[in-house]
């Protein structure tokens, strides 16, 4: 069963800021997700020999370096007690206010009321004509 945060995001995948790594510091980036996806947790990532061989193919000096490239980025941050803390994608773009739920719910509203107006016959261009159906 596929965990419901694991789908990947096309703004994940334009990001411009990951799209200024290196490749092979891209493929760390998107290894670290996965593993966080995988173990869960609070995104804290200590840069050790274990996550070099899960995330960079056992190279440590690669994994220090995308994680300092990285972190320059703000695609990661440092934690006070060592290490990394990988936020999700919302938190670090910052949501803008249009994405909160209740103007989403609003939208959604009135896009139903328009909709609704225009199935029930609703006077088209306000010529006073009803639309033909």
């Amino acid at each position: 069963m596929q965990p419901k945060n694991a789908t990947v995001s096309t703004a994940w995948r334009v990001d411009p800021l990951l799209r200024a790594l290196p490749d092979g510091e891209q493929v760390v980036w998107w290894r670290l997700g996965l593993y966080l996806v995988e173990r869960g947790g609070d995104g804290h990532l200590l840069p050790d020999r274990i996550l070099a061989i899960e995330v960079a193919g056992g190279d440590a000096d690669l994994l220090e370096r995308a994680l300092g490239n990285m972190a320059g980025l703000g695609l990661v941050r440092e934690h006070p007690d060592g290490g990394y803390v990988m936020d999700p994608f919302g938190v670090r773009a910052g949501a803008r206010p249009s994405d909160s739920p209740e103007r989403v719910r609003e939208r959604v509203r009135r896009h139903r009321e328009r909709k609704r107006a225009a199935a029930h016959g609703s006077l088209a261009g306000g010529n006073g004509v009803p639309r033909s159906r």
